[in-house]
């Protein structure tokens, strides 16, 4: 694919973001959610970190913080869409998704299916990247990084 085409079918990808979620429901400190401090979405509760850590420290964060609770999995374009714009406010942040160590297959840290590829163009890089952040170059856009640069994170629990 050339890079003219890859950048047109991301502009058409992630212009419509913020619409493809304004009808979705939200709500801060809502039923089921360990405090005010979490985001309602969908059948989540995501909670966005006002610090930034490297990838290999963010799941113990998330689970003192919240028993059960993991470096968040992107499993549709609104959730996509959701951390990128509403939780993360168009910065970059790690998602709970990292390579083997022979970075050949992608893992969810929840142990989710690997289902979604919204992956920049020329991404994911083959060199020493093996963890996955969002909002890289364009809102909503992932790319692969090293696990130990500092990022800020969001974690997502199950709502009760």
């Amino acid at each position: 694919m050339s890079l003219q085409l890859c950048l047109a079918a991301l502009a058409v990808i992630f212009s419509a973001s913020a619409s493809a979620f304004a009808s979705a429901s939200t709500s801060v400190a809502a039923d089921g959610c360990p405090s005010a401090d979490w985001v309602l979405f969908e059948s989540g509760c995501y909670w966005k970190s006002p610090f930034q850590l490297s990838w290999r420290r963010i799941a113990d964060v998330c689970d003192s913080i919240s028993p059960g609770a993991l470096p968040t999995s992107v499993h549709s374009f609104t959730e996509d869409a959701f951390i990128a714009e509403t939780l993360l406010e168009g910065a970059r942040g790690w998602l709970g998704l990292h390579r083997n160590d022979t970075h050949i297959s992608w893992t969810w840290a929840d142990g989710s299916d690997y289902n979604r590829y919204y992956f920049g163009c020329n991404e994911p890089s083959f060199e020493g990247e093996a963890c996955a952040v969002i909002n890289h170059g364009r809102i909503g856009e992932w790319a692969s990084f090293s696990c130990d640069d500092e990022q800020y994170f969001v974690c997502r629990v199950n709502a009760k």
